[in-house]
């Protein structure tokens, strides 16, 4: 099944997500199978200083994927940089009745499954397109499974899966430098999506200082 996962990080921590020339991220989507996108610098989530995470592919993929950015957040080599950090998972507003469950008793259970701190931001305070955040507190193992076991109440809720398509990460707001971003898109999105992808190198448009992006298949592909 698909599924996706949208994660808060600081300017810095994309910095370190995204590597340098794009190495990182990557070789994250390379050892996960999930594709991840990043908020451009200057975009964070509306009603936060923060810049979006966007891990997307099968539930494994996504798990594995979401491991390796906490991973790469808290850990530096063998060394753990802070050990009680917290993980901020952004959710649609219309999910989180369910995903609280009445008089709080599924949040409550997963918290206790999973033996880590699960808030959920008041449903009187929207950011995005009418999200709240989910916090999670607690040791790495406990927020993954606690984010496993989030994901997996959210697979079935269609208001869910629907969600990323509303969602807006245009390959251009992560620049990686250099040409690696340009075989970054043909290689990936193309493999994705069925489309062939395209940057025209070389001169800009005349007039401009953009340059020409050819998108070709099928209308439903394109779109």
């Amino acid at each position: 099944r698909r599924t996706h996962a949208r994660i808060l990080v600081s300017d810095a921590d994309a910095g370190c997500i995204i590597g340098k020339a794009g190495y990182d991220i990557h070789a994250m989507e390379a050892r996960s199978g999930a594709h991840i996108k990043l908020s451009g610098r200057g975009r964070p989530l509306p009603g936060t200083d923060r810049r979006v995470v966007l891990v997307s592919g099968l539930f494994r993929t996504v798990m594995d994927a979401a491991e390796l950015v906490l991973e790469k957040l808290f850990y530096l080599g063998d060394q753990v940089i802070d050990a009680e950090a917290t993980v901020v998972l952004v959710v649609p507003d219309a999910c989180c009745g369910a995903l609280i469950g009445k008089g709080g008793e599924v949040i409550k259970s997963l918290a206790e499954e999973s033996n880590a701190g699960i808030t959920v931001s008041p449903y009187d305070i929207c950011y995005g397109f009418h999200d709240r955040l989910v916090t999670i507190t607690g040791h790495l193992d406990n927020q993954l499974q606690a984010i496993f076991l989030i994901l997996s109440e959210l697979l079935d809720d269609v208001r869910y899966s629907s969600s990323v398509a509303s969602l807006s990460f245009p390959s251009s707001s992560v620049r990686y430098g250099g040409d690696g971003q340009d075989e970054h898109v043909e290689r990936y999105h193309s493999r994705v999506t069925g489309v062939q992808i395209k940057i025209v190198k070389g001169e800009f448009i005349p007039g401009t200082n953009e340059r020409e992006v050819v998108i070709s298949g099928t209308r439903e592909a394109v779109d």
